[in-house]
């Protein structure tokens, strides 16, 4: 678990701002702790920044949409610099279609990194999942010759494609 977060903390922030970002949850839950322990990372959750600074994220309600509102203690961002402005628009207007139609959560996609067994689900996602399928709809593969069930919030953070990059405070 320390080395991703030794990782990120000797790495300086960028200093352009084009405000396209990934966010990787440090939770606290007895899932998060669950699900950091069987990745064998100190993520738990992933998640989408949007321009307006709103987090769209999948859930155990489902996909969702809401205000950026989390303790910065518990929360590194990512900055994905080859993502084009168009690419990025992509992937932000498929998430949001996923809140609309109301995509439900993937449970067998979170049970399979518990259980170590590929569990595919149709038209259901999990967090990690939908961001990096968002992502790649928009151009950018994360991680080359990987399926999206198979990728925990833990593999999003060992993409060479994302950049980490404290967020400044509102």
């Amino acid at each position: 678990m320390g080395r991703i977060l030794e990782q990120a903390q000797r790495l300086e922030p960028v200093s352009e701002d084009h405000g396209f970002r990934i966010g990787l949850w440090l939770g606290k839950s007895p899932v998060s702790r669950i699900i950091q322990w069987h990745t064998r990372s100190i993520y738990s959750h992933a998640g989408f920044l949007t321009r307006d600074h709103q987090v769209i994220e999948a859930v155990a309600t489902g996909m969702r949409i809401r205000p950026l509102n989390d303790d910065p203690k518990r929360l590194h961002w990512f900055d994905i610099p080859d993502l084009s402005i168009s690419g990025w628009e992509t992937a932000e207007a498929w998430l949001r279609k996923q809140v609309r139609i109301g995509t439900p959560y993937n449970y067998s996609g979170l049970f399979a990194f518990v259980l170590r067994h590929r569990a595919l689900a149709h038209n259901m996602l999990f967090c990690s999942q939908s961001i990096f399928a968002a992502v790649k709809l928009g151009g950018v593969e994360l991680l080359a010759r990987c399926s999206e069930d198979l990728v925990a919030p833990a593999l999003l953070a060992y993409s060479p494609l994302m950049i980490y990059r404290p967020l400044p405070a509102p």
